[in-house]
């Protein structure tokens, strides 16, 4: 993984099929990007799906409300993964990623 200030890049080594699944929380629901090589390949948006999220009730209720994503993914070697995301409040989101080689 390469990083520098405020952003993370995995590289990947060999080329092929991989599973990427990723997922931020936070009290709103954010907005994702996946990126590689430069170029949005893939949008998590906030628009209403199956699943409805309600906003907490009070402003010091620990917020629960995120966005998940499992897709698959043909990457050349030396491809570089990257995630953006947006909400209004990174600095107490969380959130994760996971590339795994099949």
């Amino acid at each position: 993984m390469l990083t520098s200030r405020d952003r993370a890049t995995i590289e990947v080594a060999q080329s092929g099929l991989y599973e990427v699944s990723f997922g931020f929380f936070g009290k709103r629901r954010p907005t994702i990007q996946l990126v590689v090589n430069g170029d949005p390949v893939l949008s998590a948006v906030t628009a209403v799906g199956p699943t409805v999220y309600h906003p907490p009730r009070s402003r010091d209720a620990v917020g629960v409300t995120g966005q998940t994503c499992r897709d698959y993914l043909s990457l050349p070697a030396g491809a570089r993964v990257q995630l953006s995301f947006s909400n209004g409040e990174a600095s107490t989101s969380q959130g994760f990623i996971n590339l795994k080689k099949l």
